[in-house]
């Protein structure tokens, strides 16, 4: 190799060095800490940066308690913590479930198939006998994941469940069937008393079903750009 092509070469990775420090510099995601796990406490301290109210509270049956949030327009979600180090507090998970149930009003497959191949990070599953939608994404931090990204996957989850709603608004709401409609007021506080038995685990889609009944009527997903402040 001639000194003329070594000169180039040393020349363009200092080039390429510098740039990438400028771009850290200028860019603060690039120099953010990356997360390899997360606790319910971090998730709750993002949300309050993003606007969004929160509370720790256990479900009977489950082992780890489950934080439910709440946008300023009253649209109710909540996050479920997994492989976590200690999950009866979930401390050190892995993964967290951000979902929501919304009333089927009459959703057919196609409806969901539909949401479903246009959705940013969305997924949505009809629950046969609830007469509810439930929409998740799973959020894997293990392996690396910054605050910022955390953020923005739920801002967007938040922004197509206000797809969803939108796509659906006129349509005539299902009932839902009574013994699941006294589920929602049966979330305690984490610390508290256990929760009654509408939300044993054997119900796998009683805390979903009960987010529904809460997000009946006028319940607005829609926040703020997190990123545009």
């Amino acid at each position: 190799m001639n000194n003329i092509l070594k000169k180039l070469i040393i020349f363009a990775s200092l080039a390429a060095a510098a740039g990438l420090a400028r771009a850290q510099t200028a860019n603060e995601p690039l120099a953010a800490p990356i997360l390899n796990s997360v606790s319910a406490s971090d998730v709750a301290a993002m949300m309050q940066e993003m606007g969004v109210a929160s509370e720790l509270i256990r479900i009977e049956g489950l082992e780890g308690p489950v934080l439910v949030a709440q946008t300023p327009g009253g649209g109710v979600f909540a996050f479920n913590f997994n492989g976590c180090e200690n999950p009866a507090e979930a401390v050190g998970c892995k993964s967290v479930v951000v979902s929501t149930g919304l009333a089927a009003a009459g959703a057919t497959y196609e409806d969901l198939n539909d949401f479903n191949g246009k959705a940013t990070v969305t997924t949505a599953v009809g629950v046969t006998g609830r007469n509810i939608v439930v929409l998740s994404r799973n959020i894997i931090v293990a392996g690396g994941h910054s605050r910022r990204l955390f953020q923005g996957t739920v801002y967007l989850f938040l922004n197509d469940i206000v797809k969803y709603v939108s796509a659906r608004a006129g349509v005539a709401s299902v009932a839902f069937r009574p013994e699941r409609a006294a589920a929602g007021a049966k979330i305690d506080s984490a610390g508290a008393a256990p929760a009654q038995p509408g939300f044993a685990r054997d119900d796998a889609y009683a805390a979903e079903v009960s987010l529904a009944i809460r997000n009946t009527g006028a319940a607005d997903f829609s926040l703020e750009d997190p990123f545009a402040r």
